[in-house]
């Protein structure tokens, strides 16, 4: 069973940027459904990676997404909830 934490979304940029382990993002996409994502701050080195967030906007994370084997940014405005080493994390 996994231990449910809180975690404060003023800190979330921060915390997801520190895990050196694998670990699960669950979000809203645009269209309002669920997505999970497997994610990994070990970036493998890329130039152009074809994504880019918006410059008025800070709230986007740069992840290596482990499933697709690809850079993908998350909306960390729109995260609920992120599971790292057995460990679930609400966001309120």
């Amino acid at each position: 069973m996994k231990k449910t934490r809180r975690i404060n979304p003023y800190k979330l940029e921060s915390f997801l940027k520190g895990i050196k382990s694998e670990y699960e993002v669950n979000f809203f996409k645009k269209d309002g459904t669920n997505r999970k994502m497997q994610c990994s701050n070990n970036l493998p080195e890329s130039k152009g990676l074809g994504v880019s967030p918006a410059k008025e906007s800070n709230s986007y994370i740069l992840v290596w997404d482990t499933e697709k084997k690809a850079h993908r940014l998350i909306n960390i405005k729109t995260a609920y909830k992120v599971i790292v080493d057995n460990a679930e994390y609400e966001i309120h």
